[in-house]
């Protein structure tokens, strides 16, 4: 709620001038570490598991909680109790292995970063840093297998969106906001669609639904809060419709995205006012599918140095959806552009995610590659297909992987009609010197 958290603010103003340290501080996001933390209680879960098509959400405070988390059904509203005793902030769902990754204000301000698989107790897993120090992070979604997360405020690194390393936890800025939509620290939460390499998020400052490009850097205004709502900070985006939820009893707001307009709302399982909240989608839709994914992949000289192709082809029996193509680059070789919206790059590994791609059909996407000064190959380039779906198998896994080659040969220099003559000529004038000597 907007009082509790002006409350906060107040009280931290205060804290603030008796440690010398004032920053800017906005009224959603008070300060990066809160206030001083009481030591929690011991949690108590209840967790039956998540479903397909479901809705993962929860709420926090500072090192409190006020409602359970949820998992909530999307066709008809129903809520089940998964969990309760963990704050949850940022949310996302983490397919390729079946968990749900959220941040956490338990012990510190929403460095915290846990885990929950679909079923019993969330665990931590450590502390998302960044250049060695913790880093709050208030929203995170996956787009393919990068997991993005936003800082609404810092007082030492600015606000924007960092990648995160799931294995180390550590975070990189790929995006601050020094100026336009979203600078002054109003983003709280986060989507992504794999589809088309998007994120959303809330901004609470302008009360608006934001699009954000985290390789192009453009942001743009897709939707208002629904009428009456100024503080949303719980966001999650499938199947088409970005999810609003707040921090409160009453509503959550799916909004169509290709219809352009807020379907009906949801009612929310929280029966209380917090200070956050976190959501995230789980399921691709449908229950368990298989379905044998192909990849070929083709290289050859062209465009920047060289342009590689890949072709993933969907052999049935079953439709796939949020389908991952990896290509692993090779050293001397450089990512210049593709051809495919939703590719992205990250140091070595460019990815792609095919939203779906129907039995019997197939899909391709073009690399161009730079070499580097001097390097001819020849340079191994190697692809990987796979399910990020859960419940999604692959009978034969033995065509998923490929390998190809390719060199740089430098070109011979094409002769000109003179030329051709004189090479002629030169051949003819051989010819009959030899001739000569063995006559």
């Amino acid at each position: 709620m907007r009082a509790t958290k002006l409350a906060l603010l107040l009280g931290f103003f205060v804290f603030s001038i008796g440690a010398g340290s004032l920053g800017a501080i906005d009224v959603e996001e008070m300060t990066p570490d809160g206030p001083v933390q009481a030591q929690p209680t011991l949690p108590i879960f209840l967790a039956p598991p998540l479903a397909d098509e479901e809705l993962f959400v929860g709420t926090a405070g500072w090192g409190t909680v006020a409602n359970p988390a949820y998992s909530v059904d999307v066709d008809d509203g129903s809520a089940t109790q998964s969990f309760t005793g963990v704050p949850v902030g940022g949310a996302a769902y983490d397919a390729a292995n079946a968990r749900i990754l959220f941040t956490s204000s338990l012990t510190t301000s929403f460095s915290e970063i846990w885990e929950w698989p679909l079923t019993g107790s969330p665990t931590q897993l450590g502390e998302i840093t960044h250049q060695g120090s913790p880093l709050r992070i208030d929203g995170l979604a996956f787009i393919g297998g990068t997991l993005y997360g936003v800082l609404s405020f810092d007082d030492f690194v600015p606000a924007g969106i960092f990648s995160i390393d799931t294995s180390t936890w550590v975070a990189t800025s790929v995006l601050p906001f020094p100026a336009g939509p979203a600078a002054s620290g109003g983003l709280s939460g986060l989507a992504g669609d794999a589809g088309s390499g998007l994120l959303y998020a809330p901004d609470d400052n302008t009360s608006q639904v934001l699009s954000i490009d985290p390789v192009g850097g453009t942001v743009s205004v897709v939707a208002a809060y629904p009428g009456g709502e100024v503080d949303i900070d719980g966001m999650t985006f499938g199947n088409g419709v970005i999810y609003l939820v707040p921090d409160e009893s009453g509503s959550i707001y799916p909004y169509d995205v290709g219809a352009g307009a807020y379907q009906t709302a949801i009612t929310s399982p929280f029966t209380a006012s917090d200070v956050f909240s976190g959501a995230a989608f789980l399921g691709a839709g449908g229950g368990a599918t298989e379905a044998d994914l192909a990849l070929s992949l083709s290289c050859g000289v062209g465009g920047s140095g060289v342009t590689c192709t890949a072709m993933v082809n969907n052999l049935g029996p079953d439709d796939a959806e949020s389908v991952l193509v990896s290509i692993t680059l090779p050293d001397g070789l450089s990512y210049v552009t593709d051809s495919c919206s939703a590719g992205m790059m990250a140091s070595d590994l460019w990815q792609w995610v095919v939203a779906t791609l129907p039995a019997g059909a197939s899909d391709s996407c073009t690399l161009d590659l730079s070499a580097d000064a001097g390097a001819t190959g020849p340079f191994t380039v190697v692809g990987t297909v796979e399910h990020t779906v859960p419940t999604a198998t692959d009978p034969n896994p033995s065509n998923d992987t490929t390998t190809t080659q390719v060199s740089l040969v430098a070109p011979v220099p094409a002769l000109s009609g003179t030329g051709v003559m004189l090479l002629v000529l030169g051949l003819i004038a051989g010819a009959l010197i030899v001739l000569r000597r063995s006559a």
